[in-house]
């Protein structure tokens, strides 16, 4: 079956690497954390009897911090292996610092003033934008334009909800979650056609080489600690 992947960039990045109830987080760990995957190949490994046309990749872009001023230099190296793998695409979102206003639930030094703990405080987050969207449109944009006979969603945002129920109630196709958490959400169980908790284990087998030569020469190494 001619089938399309979209894979949420950040939700399969901490589910697969960042979720620490799992102990297989833990093995990733100590014995390298595997997250140079190759998506074309787990995707393949994921749906054998189907044929893996394209690849749908969204994400955020992200920046560097004081402790880790590399951070986006291993980003873009990985979005620049990914690329090359073929058939995939990369749709680009970023991060937003807005102020938010609310209770604190955690304590501060000052609790024993209780004069400190009264009312509402301004926190500054940083939120992701632009990934959900991106799925959810080339998601509904390539059902309906009959570019593939199934669709496989790889996150466990609940947001992705309302696109999937779409297609697969409307354009009339099938169309399966893989959880990259512990578990799947029920919005998500419920609207799509099918759904499965990914098996992480099998990540340490589908992994980019390294290094990969592009096709003008350059040659990109695997981060540290990737």
């Amino acid at each position: 079956m001619k089938t399309n992947v979209y894979i949420d960039g950040f939700n399969f990045y901490y589910g697969c690497f960042g979720t620490w109830a799992d102990p297989i987080c833990h093995e990733f760990k100590a014995h390298g954390p595997h997250k140079w995957v190759d998506l074309r190949k787990l995707s393949e490994t994921l749906f054998p009897n189907d044929t893996i046309q394209r690849i749908h990749y969204c994400t955020a872009i992200v920046k560097g911090t004081r402790r880790d001023p590399n951070k986006p230099v291993r980003q873009q190296t990985y979005l620049r292996a990914l690329r090359s793998t073929g058939h995939l695409r990369v749709h680009e979102g970023h991060f937003e610092v807005r102020s938010k206003r609310g209770m604190l639930e955690t304590l501060p030094g000052c609790s024993q003033n209780p004069q400190c703990l009264i009312g509402l405080v301004d926190v500054s987050v940083r939120e992701e934008k632009g990934s959900d969207v991106n799925i959810a449109t080339h998601l509904l944009r390539d059902a309906f334009l009959g570019d593939f006979e199934q669709a496989v969603v790889v996150s466990n945002d609940s947001d992705l909800a309302e696109a999937i129920r779409t297609v697969k109630g409307d354009a009339k196709l099938p169309i399966h979650v893989v959880s990259p958490h512990l578990d799947i959400v029920r919005e998500l169980r419920r609207a799509a056609t099918a759904s499965t908790v990914l098996n992480k284990r099998l990540l340490p087998n589908c992994q980019l080489p390294s290094p990969i030569t592009l096709k003008d020469g350059t040659r990109l190494l695997k981060p540290h600690g990737w």
